[in-house]
Protein backbone atom coordinates (compact mmCIF):
# COMPACT_ATOMS: atom_id res chain seq x y z
CA UNK A 1 0.00 0.00 0.00
CA UNK A 2 1.21 3.10 -0.77
CA UNK A 3 0.80 6.75 0.72
CA UNK A 4 1.24 9.77 -1.38
CA UNK A 5 1.44 13.49 -0.10
CA UNK A 6 2.31 16.42 -1.59
CA UNK A 7 4.76 18.26 0.14
CA UNK A 8 5.06 22.63 -0.70
CA UNK A 9 8.90 23.36 -1.63
CA UNK A 10 10.20 26.91 -2.56
CA UNK A 11 12.68 27.85 -5.42
CA UNK A 12 13.95 30.82 -6.60
CA UNK A 13 14.29 31.16 -10.50
CA UNK A 14 17.71 33.36 -12.63
CA UNK A 15 15.84 36.61 -11.80
CA UNK A 16 15.28 35.82 -7.88
CA UNK A 17 12.10 35.21 -8.25
CA UNK A 18 9.86 32.63 -6.23
CA UNK A 19 8.60 29.99 -7.43
CA UNK A 20 6.40 27.32 -5.68
CA UNK A 21 5.87 24.06 -6.48
CA UNK A 22 5.07 21.26 -5.11
CA UNK A 23 7.02 17.42 -5.32
CA UNK A 24 5.54 14.13 -4.01
CA UNK A 25 6.62 11.83 -1.78
CA UNK A 26 5.15 8.46 -2.01
CA UNK A 27 5.53 6.50 1.51
CA UNK A 28 5.24 2.72 1.61
CA UNK A 29 3.19 0.65 4.73
CA UNK A 30 4.68 -2.35 3.32
CA UNK A 31 7.66 -4.24 5.29
CA UNK A 32 11.43 -3.68 4.20
CA UNK A 33 12.75 -6.47 2.42
CA UNK A 34 16.02 -6.83 1.19
CA UNK A 35 17.81 -9.68 -0.97
CA UNK A 36 19.34 -11.92 1.98
CA UNK A 37 15.80 -11.54 3.33
CA UNK A 38 14.04 -12.75 0.04
CA UNK A 39 16.44 -15.81 -0.18
CA UNK A 40 15.38 -16.64 3.72
CA UNK A 41 12.04 -16.00 2.36
CA UNK A 42 11.10 -13.92 5.74
CA UNK A 43 10.77 -10.51 6.41
CA UNK A 44 11.11 -8.24 9.49
CA UNK A 45 8.11 -6.09 10.37
CA UNK A 46 8.49 -2.27 10.80
CA UNK A 47 5.50 -3.09 13.68
CA UNK A 48 5.55 -5.27 17.04
CA UNK A 49 2.10 -7.65 16.62
CA UNK A 50 -0.19 -7.26 19.77
CA UNK A 51 0.88 -9.16 22.35
CA UNK A 52 4.51 -9.55 21.58
CA UNK A 53 7.16 -8.67 24.39
CA UNK A 54 10.60 -7.16 23.95
CA UNK A 55 12.09 -11.04 24.35
CA UNK A 56 10.03 -12.55 21.38
CA UNK A 57 11.35 -9.41 18.85
CA UNK A 58 14.60 -9.85 20.39
CA UNK A 59 14.78 -13.77 19.91
CA UNK A 60 13.08 -12.98 16.31
CA UNK A 61 15.72 -10.51 15.14
CA UNK A 62 18.57 -12.51 16.75
CA UNK A 63 17.07 -15.70 14.74
CA UNK A 64 16.83 -13.45 11.55
CA UNK A 65 20.15 -12.36 12.13
CA UNK A 66 21.76 -15.60 12.88
CA UNK A 67 20.27 -17.35 9.61
CA UNK A 68 20.95 -14.39 7.56
CA UNK A 69 24.79 -14.52 8.58
CA UNK A 70 25.19 -18.37 8.28
CA UNK A 71 23.62 -17.89 4.90
CA UNK A 72 26.22 -14.62 3.73
CA UNK A 73 29.16 -16.52 5.51
CA UNK A 74 28.59 -19.98 3.63
CA UNK A 75 29.47 -18.60 0.41
CA UNK A 76 32.81 -17.59 1.59
CA UNK A 77 35.82 -19.04 3.45
CA UNK A 78 34.32 -17.95 7.03
CA UNK A 79 32.93 -20.63 8.73
CA UNK A 80 34.79 -20.53 11.96
CA UNK A 81 33.32 -17.04 12.28
CA UNK A 82 30.18 -18.31 11.65
CA UNK A 83 30.04 -20.78 14.11
CA UNK A 84 31.63 -18.20 16.24
CA UNK A 85 28.53 -16.23 15.67
CA UNK A 86 26.04 -18.83 15.69
CA UNK A 87 27.31 -19.95 19.75
CA UNK A 88 27.55 -16.21 20.57
CA UNK A 89 23.66 -15.85 19.64
CA UNK A 90 23.12 -19.30 21.37
CA UNK A 91 24.28 -18.20 24.48
CA UNK A 92 22.38 -14.69 24.59
CA UNK A 93 18.79 -16.77 23.28
CA UNK A 94 19.75 -19.26 26.39
CA UNK A 95 20.68 -16.38 28.82
CA UNK A 96 17.24 -14.55 27.73
CA UNK A 97 15.24 -18.06 28.77
CA UNK A 98 17.49 -17.72 31.92
CA UNK A 99 15.99 -14.32 32.72
CA UNK A 100 12.37 -15.14 32.46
Amino acid sequence: MHIKESIPTRNEDAEGEEKRSERSRVQTTEPNMNVQQAILGQTVPNTVEVGQTCRDRILQSLDLSQRMLHYTLSLSKHRDETDTFIDQTNALRNRLSELT
